[in-house]
């Protein structure tokens, strides 16, 4: 009978549990994806926005948002870190699937009180304030503006 559960508890966990050559698994039941490497557990992100290399990254477990960042390549000027979006795949312990996070406190004084758990395929969106996109949006105008006088002037010749 023992023999029976240790085989019955093996299949289940090899069920549960594929691992493949290169040392990954896949936790069938939540779908996360983990690669074990010799500096520990690293997990996917997504993460997108105004930031200078958006798209999906692989960080050690346990990372915060400022590792998120750095990974990235930071923010780009004129990024909303007062208001940075998480979204998760899942549920999580709080019973939320979206957070709000707020850096500003972060670049003020090192507070990182504010931080949450990055977990497994969490896409991170950070926006860019409404100031920067008007501005970016005069500055296209300007250039088109400046592209039509050219050819004003180069045509009254």
């Amino acid at each position: 009978m023992k023999n029976f559960l240790i085989l019955l508890l093996f299949l289940f966990s090899s069920i549960c549990f594929s691992i493949d050559s290169e040392g990954s698994f896949n936790n069938s039941s939540n779908g996360n994806k983990y690669i074990l490497g010799e500096d520990g557990i690293h997990i996917f992100i997504n993460v997108w926005g105004h930031v200078n290399s958006p798209g999906r990254i692989m960080i050690i477990e346990g990372s915060d948002i400022a590792t998120v960042l750095s990974v990235v390549g930071g923010p780009k000027k004129g990024a909303n870190l007062s208001n940075i979006k998480l979204y998760r795949e899942t549920f999580d312990k709080e019973t939320k699937i979206t957070h709000s996070i707020n850096l500003e406190s972060f670049f003020n004084d090192g507070d990182r009180s504010g931080f949450i758990e990055i977990e497994p395929n969490d896409t991170i969106i950070i926006s860019q304030t409404t100031s920067s996109k008007l501005f970016e949006s005069i500055s296209s105008l300007n250039t088109i503006l400046n592209l039509i006088n050219l050819f004003l002037i180069m045509n009254s010749k």
